[in-house]
C-alpha cells in the first residue's frame, strides 16, 4: 500500500484531459459525430433522440471510476497506519462536506455567474475565489503548529460564507443553494438556436429567461471588436453563431434600440398543461407574427362538436315531420 496505483493516476489524468477537451474544442473544431447527440456542424444543438454515445459521454463515467477506485487504497494506507473505524469514517463524512462545499461555492463565482455581460468586478472576484479555495485544500508547507493551520482553513471558509453571501450575481440574483450552472448551459443552447434558426418553440418560462438572455448578448454584437466578440462566445461557445450574430443579426437590428424578441403564445402542451410559445427574432420574419399556430383538440372535444353535429342534423327531421302533419290533416 505504500506504491502510488500508477494506473489508477494515469486513468484520473486522462479523465481530466478529455474533460478540457470536450468542454473546449469539440464544439468548436471537431466534428458533430464527436461531440454528445448532437446535430452536425454548423448547429451543434444536443439532441436526445439521436442513438448511440461517443467519447464525449464515457468523460463523466472514467472520472467517477477513478474517484471511486481510489478510495479503497487510500482507506487501506490509512487503516495501514493504524487509523481506527471511527477516525475512517471522520475523514470520509468531512471529505464529503468539503467538497460539497466547493462545488456550491465556485459555482457562484463563474464570471458569467457574476455579471451579464461579464465586466471587471467579475473577473477579479472570480480570481479572489480560486485564491480562497487554497488555503481550504492545499497542505501549507510552512513549519507552523496544528492550530495555526487549523485556523487558516477555518478563516478561508469564513470569507468563503461571506462572499457568497453578500456578492450581487447577474439578473439581481442572490445566493442559493438550487442555483445550478446547467440552466445557463440550457439557456446557451436555445441562445444557439434562436440565433441560427431566428425562431424557436418552446415553453412560457424558457422564453422569457431566454429574453433575458439573449438579448444583452445581441446588444453586444452591435460593437463588433475582438473584445466584444470573445464576451459572446464565452456564453454561447459555438463560433458559428458567433459568426451569424455579428456579420448578419447585428447589421439587422442595428437601429433598433432593444426589443430584439418577441414571444407570442400558442396554447398549452397536453399532458402537462405547459403554456407554449414561439420565441423569434422581431426583425426577420413579419409575418411570422400572423402565422398562429391552431390548438390541438382532444378527444373529448372532438365528441362534443361531434354531437353538436349531430343534434342540429336530428332536429330537422324532425321539423319536416311537423311540417307534413297539418298538410295530411287539410
Amino acid at each position: 500500500m505504500n506504491n502510488r496505483a500508477y494506473a489508477l493516476d494515469a486513468l484520473r489524468g486522462y479523465a481530466i484531459i478529455t474533460m478540457v477537451l470536450s468542454a473546449t474544442i469539440v464544439t468548436q473544431v471537431l466534428p458533430g459525430w464527436m461531440s454528445h447527440a448532437q446535430t452536425p456542424p454548423p448547429d451543434h444543438i444536443f439532441n436526445p433522440s439521436l442513438p448511440g454515445i461517443t467519447w464525449v459521454d464515457l468523460v463523466f463515467p472514467f472520472f467517477l471510476f477513478a474517484m471511486g477506485a481510489a478510495f479503497p487504497f487510500s482507506i487501506g494506507k490509512r487503516a495501514e497506519k493504524g487509523d481506527s473505524k471511527l477516525k475512517l469514517i471522520y475523514e470520509a463524512v468531512k471529505r464529503g462536506v468539503q467538497l460539497t462545499f466547493f462545488a456550491i461555492f465556485i459555482q457562484h463565482f463563474y464570471p458569467y455567474v457574476l455579471s451579464s455581460p461579464q465586466d471587471i468586478r467579475a473577473w477579479l472576484l472570480a480570481i479572489l475565489c480560486f485564491a480562497v479555495l487554497f488555503p481550504m485544500f492545499m497542505r501549507i508547507p510552512l513549519k507552523m503548529p496544528d492550530w495555526a493551520h487549523t485556523g487558516i482553513k477555518i478563516a478561508a471558509y469564513g470569507i468563503a460564507v461571506i462572499m457568497m453571501l453578500t456578492t450581487s450575481y447577474a439578473d439581481g440574483r442572490t445566493f442559493s443553494l438550487y442555483f445550478s450552472n446547467v440552466i445557463i448551459l440550457l439557456l446557451a443552447n436555445m441562445a444557439i438556436s434562436l440565433i441560427m434558426h431566428k425562431r424557436i418553440t418552446t415553453t412560457l418560462a424558457k422564453a422569457k429567461a431566454l429574453k433575458k438572455y439573449v438579448e444583452p448578448l445581441i446588444t453586444k454584437s452591435k460593437d463588433d471588436t475582438t473584445n466584444s466578440r470573445r464576451v459572446v462566445f464565452s456564453y454561447l461557445q459555438n463560433k458559428y453563431a458567433v459568426t451569424e450574430l455579428f456579420k448578419e443579426i447585428s447589421v439587422k437590428v442595428a437601429d433598433r434600440p432593444g426589443g430584439y424578441t418577441r414571444i407570442i403564445k400558442t396554447g398549452f402542451r397536453q399532458g402537462d398543461n405547459a403554456a407554449m410559445c414561439f420565441i423569434e427574432l422581431v426583425d426577420y420574419d413579419e409575418n411570422m407574427a400572423k402565422q398562429a399556430t391552431k390548438k390541438t383538440r382532444t378527444r373529448r372535444s372532438k365528441k362534443s362538436a361531434a354531437k353538436a353535429e349531430e343534434a342540429p342534423a336530428a332536429e330537422a327531421p324532425a321539423a319536416e315531420t311537423a311540417t307534413e302533419t297539418p298538410a295530411s290533416a287539410e
